[in-house]
């Protein structure tokens, strides 16, 4: 009975690891579509990733382009004021502050106000004043008067010239009626 019992136990145990492996199989399988899925979906995101970072690059340098235009343009508002002798801006001294424009990482709030009620207001002055000038045209006198010219002309109403008989016949008789015409005005003189 003891024996019986040990088998028993045994065979037991082994359904149960038995089913557990399958369990555990069942599992992996699960693991393994769910890590090919997770993987497409990581290849994915590395492309968009890519393409972001492609993008944000792009308009990172086109950013940087136009703080720099931004910032060469405060440059001559404000050098354009001090050639003015604007009172607004006399009280700075200017080689300071050209630098201090120059530098785009200096920041100051009494700068700040300046840029935002001085020169920048000035910059959008001269930039309107560049839009609106008139533009220029070549003065009255260079243009030529020409008449209108009318020209009467008879076109054929076929689109292409081949060798039908009937076009061919037409032609003949035009250039035998033309010379006719030439020999009897030749006669007629």
């Amino acid at each position: 009975m003891m024996i019986t019992t040990e088998n028993w136990r045994l065979f037991q145990e082994v359904s149960d690891l038995h089913a557990k492996c399958l369990q555990l199989e069942r599992r992996n399988n699960e693991l393994t579509k769910h890590t090919a899925v997770v993987a497409t979906e990581i290849a994915c995101l590395r492309e968009d990733n890519e393409f972001l970072s492609g993008v944000n690059a792009e308009f990172g340098s086109e950013n940087n382009d136009l703080k720099e235009e931004k910032k060469l343009r405060r440059i001559k508002a404000a050098k354009d004021l001090y050639r003015k002798s604007n009172k607004r801006i006399i009280g700075y001294e200017k080689c300071q502050l050209l630098k201090m424009l120059a530098n785009r990482a200096y920041h100051l709030p009494e700068l700040k106000n300046l840029l935002q009620n001085v020169i920048d207001s000035h910059s959008a002055e001269i930039q309107m004043a560049k839009l609106q000038q008139p533009r220029q045209y070549a003065p009255q006198w260079s243009y030529v008067e020409q008449e209108d010219f009318i020209y009467d002309i008879k076109i054929d109403s076929r689109s292409s010239f081949d060798e039908d008989e009937d076009y061919g016949e037409k032609m003949e008789e035009v250039l035998i009626d033309s010379q006719k015409s030439a020999a009897g005005d030749d006669l007629v003189e």
